[in-house]
């Protein structure tokens, strides 16, 4: 993947930069100097432009300014590294949206929900410019979303979860998807969880001494949920504690939870194992500003790899873990149609 050729010639001190620049910009984010926090994601951005989660901060905090043309372009290159990147099509179909350019906007809103069909906020922005353009009924490019009549079973985190990493990489290569890639990604999403042990071919088994291996390996292993999850799990819980206050940001913590779920799903008996490391996560300094950028799916895997669990641990364990995470849970997979800054603001 080029992604990571090209990481290879950052430096650590750039790596290093580009971390604390990142998450320099969260913080004007949060409080809402959207101008500042372009500055430190573009500064982020000279320092590693490989990454992805900044450009599409960056285009968040650009829509909030209302630079539409400016957002557009940071998640057009956010999709170049990963064109399965939901908040980077989301955030796209708003920059669509304010230009006026509708026919892009429902293509991307329906992307996204091929990709996480329980996207309340994208329905809703689908369903506004379709009564807003008035289209025909048979015009083949705008399709109404259909409520699925089991509401129950996608409320199952598992269904949510398989669409994103199931769609192969190669049905993406345009960086603007046709809707006939969608329907191939609907197909793929049918694949069960067993179907990630096939494409885990990278294992690392050594245990990361510092800041700089933890971030090698997991930049190698990113992809790959099962081989994340057994890395992260071979790493002793009082290393791993002493590795998060570096390394803590959005953009490991979703991916650590994808990587969570699909090992539980699997075997259902690493599911305290999991929670273990997620109780540290849960426990560091930076939680709480991490928190703030994790998208409702993310909070979706957590409440997977939760439920496991509370399968298997103890009633004490059961409610230290209910304590740390259960107010989060809840506050980020209820939520309603008017949340939507708090959706499109998530993560990273």
């Amino acid at each position: 993947m080029l992604v990571r050729k090209e990481r290879k010639d950052i430096s650590e001190k750039d790596a290093q930069k580009a971390l604390f620049e990142k998450e320099s910009g969260n913080s004007f984010y949060v409080k809402k100097d959207y101008e500042k926090a372009i500055m430190c994601y573009s500064r982020s951005i000279s320092a590693d432009p490989f990454r992805p989660v900044v450009y599409c901060n960056r285009a968040m905090a650009y829509l909030k300014l209302k630079n539409y043309a400016e957002a557009y372009a940071d998640c057009s290159k956010a999709l170049t590294f990963d064109p399965t990147y939901v908040k980077a099509l989301f955030r796209r179909g708003m920059a669509s949206k304010g230009l006026n350019n509708f026919d892009d906007a429902v293509e991307d809103f329906q992307h996204v929900l091929t990709l996480d069909p329980n996207n309340d906020i994208a329905k809703k922005e689908l369903k506004e410019i379709i009564s807003k353009v008035k289209p025909a009924e048979n015009d083949p490019l705008l399709v109404y979303p259909v409520e699925h009549p089991d509401e129950k079973e996608y409320q199952k985190p598992l269904k949510v979860i398989i669409v994103g990493d199931a769609v192969k990489k190669s049905q993406f290569n345009s960086q603007q998807p046709a809707l006939s890639d969608e329907s191939n990604g609907t197909k793929q999403s049918e694949q069960k969880i067993s179907d990630y042990e096939l494409n885990a071919s990278i294992k690392i088994t050594r245990i990361p001494k510092c800041y700089a291996e933890l971030r090698a390996d997991w930049i190698s292993i990113k992809d790959q949920p099962l081989a994340l999850a057994d890395y992260i799990l071979n790493i002793p819980c009082d290393c791993f504690s002493n590795l998060l206050g570096e390394f803590l940001d959005g953009e490991f913590v979703a991916n650590l939870l994808k990587a969570f779920m699909i090992k539980v799903n699997s075997e259902p008996q690493c599911s305290i194992s999991c929670m273990e490391r997620l109780e540290l996560i849960g426990k560091a300094k930076r939680f709480d500003i991490v928190v703030l950028f994790l998208s409702r799916a993310d909070f979706i895997y957590l409440k997977a790899v939760l439920d496991k669990a509370k399968d298997v641990c103890s009633k004490d364990q059961a409610q230290r873990w209910d304590d740390l995470f259960k107010k989060h849970i809840e506050t980020a997979i209820n939520k309603n149609d008017n949340e939507e800054e708090a959706s499109v603001e998530s993560s990273q």
